[in-house]
């Protein structure tokens, strides 16, 4: 089905998701295949082998965000089915602190001189205004997601930008973007056709109230 939306209505959209809600509570399951990216020379079976060459690495995430600067992150990784690693992250602006593990280390930018920063994809669902610079959009479609009015989207990296926000071979991504909100529902990564990666929103609510608690710096 083809969109009624129109691209200048679409850019304005992406551009304006962090305006467009005051609190945002989201569960997002995320899936990659971490595909080698150089051939292997063969080996004799009786020295073993390289093992598979893919593994698929699945991410539960549980977010909020309160506008404009608080986001806090926790997450479960698991490999092949096994849980095996857990962190939780809480940015204000451009500070961070992560934790990986339960008793983990805290790894911070606060105090850091030249700090620098940090992301992650579900940011970059929440508000994907950095995605305009880097990526030329075409709509392909209308569709519905979790009961909400969305558009499809496909994107592909713009002529000489270097920046990939969803990994080194997001040269081409496949969107369903929120009509009302901006956020992307689902993100993927697309590879010759084929989807390496993806995430998407299984659960969202926006405008609650939200406890500055969760928001503070971890320790």
């Amino acid at each position: 089905m083809v969109s009624s939306m129109e691209l200048p209505s679409l850019l304005e959209l992406l551009y304006s998701a962090s305006d467009r809600s005051r609190t945002v509570r989201a569960t997002v399951s995320r899936r990659n295949r971490q595909a080698r990216e150089v051939e292997l020379p063969p080996i004799p079976p009786e020295e073993g082998s390289w093992g598979q060459p893919s593994e698929v690495i699945e991410t539960t995430m549980h977010v909020w965000a309160a506008r404009p600067y608080g986001l806090r992150w926790e997450s479960t990784f698991t490999g092949d089915g096994v849980s095996w690693r857990t962190s939780v992250g809480v940015k204000e602006g451009e500070l961070f602190w992560q934790r990986f593990g339960e008793d983990g280390e805290v790894h911070t930018n606060e105090g850091r001189e030249g700090h620098g920063t940090m992301t992650t994809d579900e940011e970059r669902l929440l508000d994907p205004s950095s995605l305009l610079g880097v990526y030329r959009f075409e709509i392909t479609g209308e569709t519905t997601r979790l009961g909400r009015p969305a558009v499809e989207v496909s994107a592909r990296r713009r002529l000489g930008a270097h920046a990939h926000e969803f990994g080194p071979l997001s040269d081409e991504l496949a969107l369903v973007v929120d009509i009302e909100r901006g956020v992307l529902l689902r993100v993927a990564v697309v590879v010759e056709g084929e989807e390496l990666s993806f995430s998407e929103i299984e659960e969202i609510v926006f405008d609650e109230h939200i406890s500055s608690e969760l928001f503070r710096p971890l320790r």
